[in-house]
């Protein structure tokens, strides 16, 4: 059978230097490349976009559409339908729940509706509200000249009640399960349980009519409740109107939401009084389906669930869904979450947790010959489900589809069918298709710094330390730490362990101390319009010396003037945006021909400094701007540490918001340093993530060089390659630490399963 290709052609997206490539389809592709080399620019900003654009245009077919779009590229083939899922973590709605984003919720109300029982807050009795339909397929399923008594529960038990029925002609009735004629009989003078008999019906041929007419009388005598008895004992209780059948209240039936927190379930973070977090009303909450109430249903962690779903997967019309949804928490299980309960909120999802359920949703979509394109499946993921991922997405392939995958994951890379390489830098040296081979022709060929780790050729290199150094033993909620001073410390575990809790813990407890830490927190980048300039406070440095010049004097500038916020600085074409959108069928950008996109004004951007103006200056690397401001210490301090870090092929004026997740970690990393006089504690969450091997052996010797000034470093991390690259090992399991101690020691007491997968990745390790 052919193989079939997506083809593209002067592929020129952001830094993508116009190459041409052939992706195989039904195969599981992998991008890898250095941080900035483009690897999101060519899948997410250019093969989904194409597919984005080519979906909106068949939806639209019928009206005058125009897609715009940012990625430069020909596609000479035609292209399967594409899913994609960014890099990192979205920003979900904090209080949706696990329930709710994999569809679980919703089944259960439609459950609830078809088989619930309603619980009566007025007598604690459950109830079930039925339709006529079901009435009739009970009665369709009696045998031929099956004789069965249609019963009806009084509206009021009392004697006057009675007597006026008996009035109307309604003698006969069954008390305590004794068939009784009033016009005989007297009414006994104690009685507990009371229906009319409304009538003794056969099942035959005009039965199905004289049924549905003792149907419609029921509704004026009990709100539409009756009962069907056969004399053989066989029953079944209807409720036509939603009303209790013990006492005849009102029932609030319906999927209704707490009244008090409106179905959010929290507010702040914090549980509702009323509802408990679980965002419905106290009577629903109380009802149940099957043996569970729904309050124990939304409690039951994903693989009790299952069970418990497995039992409707015959309901008539639920069949194909129920199946859906079954198949969906087979794979959480295989994936390692089916310990979440469908109630769990998103907030107290860890970062691993929250990948695994993107991946779970997207990829158990029952597709086939469709692309799915991926950027960074492993984040947050620990060694074991790494490999479960990996045998997903082949199990994907196998039915059909495509993958498209970028990723650094040695394993990964070295499982795949087809390897991508870009390079050979980042930013303006990256954007290069280096390599693009089969598996094993990529392994084989010419040398690339990918397969260079994997040769051995290069290797991040571990220095030797010695086992003596100070041990602070720190006492936290979840037990004691120990953390090595003037080391490297790893905080590990699986996701939803409460290895983030340690870790944060560990922060809050050093602050209180009145230690001098740093923290490398993301959640900073709020600014969408922040430049790398700006977020480093680096142009509030320059702006200083700016000022200053000659030119600027001259023409009564000041820092006003040198802002990309105030009146006085911005560009009056474009009001300090850099760039102008029309709206009109839909909304196009457009670069502002003013400013050329740097957002100031023009008597600034043409001020010069050591020969360049200030509008190439903007234009800089980390690199050249290094040059040009080495004699301005503050400036080349910050400076200095991007270079180390790996970053210095950032340019200044670079939107914060088109970083990779590595990018913005060692770029925040970077940031809290350097405005501290004094640093004793370094806390780094997830800084592997998203790094090649070659940023990850940058950014560990620069760990290493900070070390030994001396600096302690406490990391959060699940890729395999820290815990041969840290010193001391803290392992917490089920919210308890379990393991403390050095690396060593840990990976001799894991399973031999899990040591020779740990094994793969620490082949790129070397001590020296």
């Amino acid at each position: 059978m052919k193989k079939e290709y997506l083809e593209l052609q002067q592929v020129s997206t952001h830094n993508l230097k116009g190459f041409n490539l052939q992706i195989p389809l039904n195969s599981l592709v992998v991008i890898t490349g250095p941080s900035g080399s483009g690897k999101s620019s060519l899948a997410i900003d250019t093969i989904a976009e194409e597919g984005k654009s080519r979906l909106l245009k068949v939806l639209n077919y019928d009206k005058e559409f125009y897609v715009t779009t940012s990625y430069q590229a020909m596609f000479s083939s035609s292209i399967p339908p594409v899913f994609a899922l960014a890099q990192g973590v979205r920003n979900w709605f904090p209080y949706k729940t696990v329930g709710e984003f994999l569809g679980l919720v919703k089944v259960l109300e439609v459950l609830f509706l078809l088989e619930g029982e309603v619980f009566c807050a007025s007598c604690g009795a459950f109830n079930r509200v039925h339709s006529i339909s079901q009435v009739i397929s009970w009665y369709e399923t009696l045998k031929e000249g099956t004789k069965f008594y249609f019963l009806v529960p009084l509206l009021e038990i009392t004697p006057k009640a009675i007597e006026y029925l008996v009035s109307q002609g309604f003698v006969k009735y069954l008390i305590d399960d004794r068939e009784i004629d009033l016009s005989e009989e007297q009414l006994p003078q104690s009685f507990n349980e009371v229906f009319l008999i409304l009538d003794r019906m056969v099942k035959e041929g005009n039965g199905r009519d004289r049924l549905v007419e003792n149907i419609r009388i029921s509704f004026s005598l009990s709100n539409g409740r009756f009962f069907l008895k056969t004399t053989e004992g066989l029953q079944a209780q209807f409720s036509l109107r939603p009303v209790c059948f013990r006492c005849g209240s009102i029932l609030p039936v319906g999927w209704f939401y707490c009244k008090t927190c409106g179905g959010r379930g929290y507010k702040q973070k914090v549980a509702c009084e009323t509802c408990n977090g679980l965002k419905l009303r106290e009577e629903v909450l109380k009802s149940r389906i099957g043996d569970f109430s729904i309050e124990e249903i939304l409690r039951l962690d994903l693989k009790t669930f299952k069970d418990f779903l497995s039992r409707f997967s015959k309901i008539k019309g639920l069949e194909t869904f129920i199946k859906f949804l079954l198949y969906k928490l087979e794979q959480a299980e295989f994936l390692g979450i089916a310990y979440l309960s469908p109630s769990t909120p998103v907030f107290k999802l860890s970062v691993g947790e929250k990948k695994l359920i993107e991946v779970l949703q997207v990829l158990t979509a029952d597709l086939t010959h469709c692309l799915f394109i991926l950027d960074e499946p492993t984040l947050g993921l620990e060694v074991e489900q790494r490999f479960k991922v990996l045998e997903f997405l082949k199990n994907l392939v196998k039915k059909g589809n495509s993958l498209l995958v970028v990723e650094h994951d040695p394993f990964f890379i070295y499982q795949a069918d087809f390897i991508i390489e870009l390079g050979v830098g980042g930013g303006e040296k990256g954007g290069y298709l280096v390599k693009a081979d089969f598996n094993p022709l990529y392994f084989e060929k010419n040398r690339t710094l990918t397969s260079d780790y994997f040769s051995g050729e290069k290797r991040i290199v571990k220095k030797e330390k010695t086992r003596e150094a100070e041990m602070l033993d720190l006492s936290l909620s979840l037990g004691r730490v120990k953390i090595l001073s003037n080391r490297i410390n790893l905080i590990y575990g699986r996701p939803g362990s409460g290895k983030t809790k340690v870790f944060n813990q560990l922060f809050e407890f050093l602050v209180n101390q009145d230690k001098q830490v740093v923290f490398s927190d993301l959640s900073v980048f709020r600014k969408k319009e922040d430049w790398v300039i700006q977020y480093l406070n680096l142009w509030d440095l320059l702006r200083e010396v700016l000022v200053q010049l000659p030119s600027a004097r001259v023409k009564g500038l000041s820092k006003k003037h040198f802002s990309f916020t105030s009146k006085e600085g911005v560009c009056v074409g474009c009001k300090g945006k850099g760039k102008k959108i029309y709206k009109e069928e839909t909304a196009i950008e457009v670069l502002c021909e003013e400013c050329l996109g740097k957002r100031l004004s023009l008597e600034v951007l043409n001020l010069e400094y050591k020969g360049f103006k200030i509008f190439e200056v903007l234009d800089f690397t980390i690199e050249e701007a290094f040059q040009v401001f080495s004699n301005l210490p503050k400036v080349k301090e910050k400076l200095m540490h991007l270079i180390d870090i790996g970053l210095g092929y950032l340019k200044l004026s670079q939107e914060v918001q088109t970083l990779s997740g590595g990018e913005k970690s060692r770029l925040s990393l970077i940031k809290n340093l350097t405005e501290k006089k004094q640093v004793e504690y370094v806390f780094l969450e997830f800084p592997f993530e998203g790094l090649h091997l070659e940023d990850i052996n940058r950014l560990y010797q620069w760990i290493e060089k900070m070390v030994a000034k001396p600096v302690t470093f406490i990391i959060l991390e699940t890729n395999p390659l820290a815990v041969f690259l840290a010193d001391f090992l803290t392992e917490v399991q089920n919210q308890k630490i379990i393991f403390q101690g050095f690396f060593e020691d840990w990976l001799k007491a894991q399973p031999e399963t899990l040591k020779e997968k740990f094994a793969f990745y620490q082949r790129f390790v070397a001590k020296f």
